[in-house]
């Protein structure tokens, strides 16, 4: 049995990572295309109804998602029941967003909000059908299907919109293909699951899930809001423009990090979920986690921070100057993230989803304080407010999630230091090469070649354990699969 976790694991992770850097270039490449063929401006104006459609799409799953892979007997009755429960949640929020649309236009005092609002709302109905289906899937550690559609998707929408954005179509070309994404992954999660809901819905199925699930959608919840605060006070007390600088600047830096955290994560979680009541084997394989997700992400956000400005120029071009410094400033916190998203996934696997909850409002409050004192100094305080909450939260999360599983802050923090002090001495040096070259193409290309290569050497000289268990998880799914 344990054997076969393993194999689930190994297999479940590497088509997650190959599925997510898949994803990811695709995504990446389409957004760099999109991002020379449209202005600033029209990114900004999607950037305000991201904090709508991120809300909604919260309330649209109401933690059910999380509370089917956490949970371990239920059936056909409870399943089908969740199902309805998103559908008629969807079509109220669908109706809830597109009768408010004015309102949304006339706070941001941008007319063109209204009819884009509504057009969207359709996606709360289309990604309704399909959270059960999503969540069975991940329950049974089945990354290959998900990569498979996703990538699918992603690869179509994406083709649809730079058709239209090349024809003229401006800001419409991103609402459509965001629109035609979650149609194809609905209808290709639908055509490919073997699950389908039976017609019974079962008030005491919400009722036995609920206090889970009302404790993650709350947790999402006031997540969703404060880390959207900035995006609404950006987009209400600056040009939409400006909105599409700082939008841009957050989408990059988390293009790595967030990959990071996703693939851990949603590996990790159904996994660890089938030994929550093992604590010292929960306590292994965790300590190996946090290993891994620091040895990833450390170099990966002190290296984004010293190619900022080749990056941008390269891909985006001069237009976009502006999101480098906006780049680099969230960089100095970005590394922390995928870190306190794991130790968080500790209290939803140990069933703790209160506490999860309490320390999400603790933490909101925090941030809501710093960025009302960093707006003094502009966008560039915003971020800096953020930074320095990012640090406050990390030890909050290791704090609770070290005491469920006898992980103590100290210890944790002896763990990743190695990591912290090596990705130091790599971007310093890389940046040092650097200064060599004044092409920005070659400089760009050199410095992740020469970051890639002096992490390697340092870790290798160090015997970075992280290192050792990468190469040796490399070995061991090339020899079973």
């Amino acid at each position: 049995m344990l054997d076969n976790l393993k194999n689930k694991t190994i297999r479940a992770f590497f088509w997650s990572l190959s599925g997510q850097l898949g994803q990811q270039s695709i995504v990446f490449v389409i957004s760099v295309i999109l991002a020379r063929l449209l202005e600033p401006y029209q990114f900004g104006l999607i950037g305000i109804l991201s904090i709508f459609v991120a809300l909604a799409n919260t309330l649209l799953d109401f933690g059910f998602g999380s509370a089917i892979v956490q949970r371990q007997n239920l059936e056909q009755k409870d399943l089908s029941t969740i199902f309805y429960f998103n559908v008629g949640t969807g079509i109220c929020l669908s109706l809830i967003l597109f009768f408010t649309a004015p309102l949304i236009a006339s706070f941001f005092e941008i007319p063109q909000l209204s009819i884009l609002a509504r057009v969207l709302s359709a996606n709360f109905i289309i990604n309704s059908l399909a959270i059960v289906h999503g969540a069975i899937l991940v329950k049974k550690i089945d990354f290959k299907t998900q990569v498979l559609i996703r990538l699918f998707s992603i690869v179509i929408s994406g083709t649809i919109a730079i058709t239209l954005a090349i024809n003229g179509w401006g800001v419409w070309s991103l609402v459509i293909q965001t629109i035609s994404q979650n149609i194809l992954n609905t209808i290709l999660l639908w055509v490919i699951s073997d699950w389908k809901p039976s017609a019974i819905f079962r008030f005491k199925s919400l009722k036995e899930i609920f206090g889970f699930s009302a404790n993650i959608a709350g947790s999402s919840i006031i997540n969703v809001i404060f880390d959207k605060l900035d995006i609404i006070l950006v987009g209400k007390l600056y040009a939409p423009t400006d909105l599409g600088f700082y939008t841009r600047a957050m989408s990059l830096q988390m293009l790595p990090i967030k990959n990071t955290y996703r693939v851990l994560r949603r590996v990790m979680f159904p996994v660890l979920s089938k030994i929550q009541n093992d604590l010292e084997r929960l306590r292994s394989v965790y300590v190996k986690v946090i290993h891994v997700v620091a040895f990833i992400s450390f170099p990966l956000m002190f290296g984004l921070l010293v190619v900022a400005n080749p990056l941008v120029r390269v891909l985006l071009t001069d237009k976009w100057l502006p999101v480098v410094k906006y780049l680099q400033l969230l960089c100095l916190g970005g590394f922390l993230y995928p870190l306190s998203a794991i130790n968080l996934n500790i209290l939803l696997v140990k069933g703790r989803a209160d506490i999860f909850f309490r320390l999400e409002i603790v933490k909101k409050v925090i941030l809501t304080i710093a960025i009302i004192i960093g707006l003094k100094w502009g966008i560039v305080g915003l971020i800096s407010a953020k930074v320095i909450t990012s640090y406050i939260a990390f030890y909050l999360n290791i704090k609770y999630s070290g005491n469920m599983i006898n992980y103590s802050i100290t210890q944790q923090l002896k763990d990743l230091f190695p990591y912290f002090v090596l990705s130091i001495i790599m971007a310093m040096l890389t940046y040092a090469v650097g200064l060599s070259f004044d092409n920005q193409t070659v400089k760009l290309v050199i410095e992740i070649f020469t970051g890639v290569i002096i992490y390697y050497l340092l870790c290798k000289l160090f015997k970075i354990q992280a290192l050792r268990d990468t190469i040796h998880i490399i070995k061991d799914f090339n020899l079973k699969y």
